[in-house]
């Protein structure tokens, strides 16, 4: 999985300095499957969990593949042009569960995102986004209309004040 999102950022940085394309949609799966493996240990959820040689070992999984990713995720920042943006989704959030199918721990659909670059607003919390608010924020931001029938929204209060009304949503 290491070497699967490595290159996967790699290729996202090539392949954006050779063809500037107007979107690079990139998809990261560790977190997704070590998540699902090591959730439980990490809220040590479950009576497997809360023995002293798995958390020892297992403990702080998820919390070093964060650190990880976080590096890798800046590497792609730090690179952008003045008029390229970011946005990072995650394709489900995570919940606890004791129902779950899978390590106790269950999709949800509030995920994380991070914007970043222009026409984003700089520094702060954004609004809760809710994963289905995705498409019609992509659509709104390559000068598309967002689907009406689409469930999710545009959140015109995370870009900059003049994008929004240069470009309202809807039009």
């Amino acid at each position: 999985l290491y070497n699967i999102d490595r290159n996967a950022v790699a290729c996202a940085r090539a392949g954006r300095d050779r063809l500037r394309p107007d979107v690079t949609f990139l998809l990261l799966n560790s977190f997704d499957f070590v998540a699902h493996a090591f959730w439980n240990f990490h809220f040590r959820i479950g009576a497997e969990e809360t023995k002293p040689d798995l958390l020892r070992r297992f403990g702080g999984t998820l919390e070093a593949l964060c650190v990880w990713l976080d590096a890798e995720i800046g590497r792609l920042l730090a690179d952008l042009a003045d008029d390229e943006a970011v946005i990072l989704v995650s394709d489900h959030g995570m919940a606890a569960s004791e129902s779950g199918y899978n390590f106790k721990s269950d999709h949800s659909l509030e995920g994380i995102y991070l914007a970043a670059g222009r026409p984003f607003r700089a520094a702060g919390k954004g609004p809760d986004l809710h994963l289905l608010d995705v498409a019609p924020l992509v659509a709104w931001l390559l000068g598309l209309a967002p689907d009406p029938a689409a469930e999710g929204k545009v959140h015109p209060e995370m870009v900059e004040a003049e994008f929004a009304r240069r470009f309202p949503p809807g039009e």
